[in-house]
């Protein structure tokens, strides 16, 4: 069960604009430290921001930056937070779209972020973003299964589990996704019967029948 500001529908508390200050693993050149700092606002950086096309490679390398594609990137720091982390997600998503699934469980979890962009939303996206294919899922998702990180829309941690828990099989249920449940769900106090209401409610959803199963199966444990 969710609690306090973490209940389902109840925006989640930002902890700020990340600090400007430098958290490279390693020592880097003067140059890139300055560029990092001047263009930390910014959560996306790209060659133009960065002191020359090699900047990129030369900050992932250093651990001060994470890849997006071959131009782009975040600082790593900035996505040690939840409020860092909803920055970055808005300069991938696309607007007027709740972010779920893979994408909403990187916003509460970190890690790497996800090779395929996961939306609710009503229209289709044919352009990659960075490198990334936008996977749209016409759900409907009730405001008291949203709430507002930063400027993005993301489904809460109980719905996030739930959309994860439907994944089509032979593309994303992996030990990783099974992993990526139990961690969300240890996280935010998610109980199978908090699972099981939603689906319950949406019996038609695709693969709501196998993941009913699965929380059933958690609650006889």
């Amino acid at each position: 069960m969710i609690e306090n500001h973490q209940r389902p529908g109840r925006p989640m508390p930002a902890s700020g604009p990340p600090s400007l200050q430098w958290s490279g693993e390693r020592t880097a050149p003067s140059r890139y430290r300055a560029a990092a700092v001047q263009h930390a606002a910014r959560p996306v950086l790209g060659d133009r921001e960065l002191p020359g096309p090699l900047s990129l490679g030369a900050l992932s390398g250093y651990g001060a930056i994470r890849r997006l594609d071959n131009a782009n990137g975040y600082r790593c720091e900035r996505a040690d937070t939840l409020y860092g982390r909803s920055t970055i997600m808005a300069g991938v998503a696309p607007r007027n779209t709740t972010v779920c699934a893979r994408s909403a469980a990187w916003l509460w979890m970190g890690g790497d972020f996800p090779q395929v962009v996961d939306v609710i939303s009503r229209s289709h996206y044919r352009m990659p973003v960075h490198d990334r294919h936008i996977r749209v899922f016409n759900r409907k998702c009730p405001p008291d299964q949203m709430t507002a990180v930063g400027e993005i829309r993301a489904t809460t941690p109980v719905r996030t589990v739930c959309d994860l828990a439907m994944l089509p099989e032979k593309e994303d249920r992996d030990e990783r996704i099974d992993e990526l449940i139990g961690d969300l769900m240890n996280r935010y106090r998610v109980t199978p019967d908090d699972c099981l209401a939603i689906l319950n409610d949406n019996p038609f959803w695709p693969r709501s029948a196998a993941a009913r199963d699965m929380f059933r199966s958690l609650n006889r444990l």
